[in-house]
């Protein structure tokens, strides 16, 4: 008897403890019932718009720890859930975000020089002809990836940039920002898969600083994803 009431107790206990570790989570089937809805780049309405869906629109979107907003199973980004109709409901279980990386690389002066073909963690500038086409000096860079408990296979990774845009040789009101990376994944059947990244934000010319997300999604593939590698990544000004 006290055998029992110890094992229930222990129990009781460890359910306890995973409860704060775990994420509890669903993954939706939804249809806009809104005229449009803007598509976010992060989970607030002042998020810079990265795509519109329209009403009638179907999709999968799995909830997040802000019960007002989903993020769409395809990568483009977030949508608020007040203005969708919820078709069908499956529970997932998402493990606690898990950081692999943050790195914050030495300031440096911008130097008017050809940018190297290979990756820098310090870019340097480029002014061809009073146009911009300059990489960017990445301030700090993160990346966060999570796992589904019940398949143990990863679910989604997100690279995120601050970048500066001081001292920049460019004179027009707007300046057109582009991220991009690449994602080499390695699922069950040790098969291999190479993801291209990429994101573009149009900032004002007077900003100093942003941020630039980069975000990975699976394919629709059986295999689950159990390794993913990430690389540095680069910024630059478009023309």
């Amino acid at each position: 008897m006290i055998i029992a009431r110890s094992f229930i107790i222990f129990m009781l206990l460890l359910i306890s403890t995973l409860s704060y570790q775990l994420l509890a989570a669903e993954r939706l089937e939804v249809e806009i019932r809104s005229t449009i809805l803007n598509i976010r780049e992060t989970r607030s309405t002042i998020s810079p718009v990265v795509g519109v869906l329209n009403q009638g629109d179907r999709l999968t979107a799995t909830t997040t720890d802000m019960r007002d907003w989903l993020n769409l199973d395809d990568g483009r980004g977030f949508i608020s859930i007040n203005y969708v109709y919820v078709l069908s409901e499956t529970p997932v279980l998402l493990a606690p975000p898990e950081e692999i990386e943050s790195q914050t690389p030495p300031p440096t002066e911008a130097n008017n020089t050809r940018v190297p073909e290979s990756l820098t963690k310090n870019a340097q500038q480029v002014c061809i002809q009073n146009k911009v086409n300059s990489q960017l000096p990445i301030d700090s860079s993160s990346k966060t990836c999570r796992k589904n408990l019940n398949t143990l296979g990863y679910e989604s990774c997100q690279l995120l940039f601050k970048l500066s845009l001081t001292n920049r040789c460019n004179d027009s009101e707007q300046l057109r920002v582009v991220c991009s990376a690449t994602a080499l994944t390695t699922n069950s059947q040790k098969n291999q898969a190479l993801y291209e990244l990429t994101n573009t934000r149009i900032v004002s010319s007077s900003v100093t600083e942003t941020t630039i997300i980069l975000e990975w999604f699976p394919a629709a593939e059986s295999a689950t994803i159990q390794k993913i590698e990430l690389s540095k990544g680069q910024c630059e000004i478009a023309l």
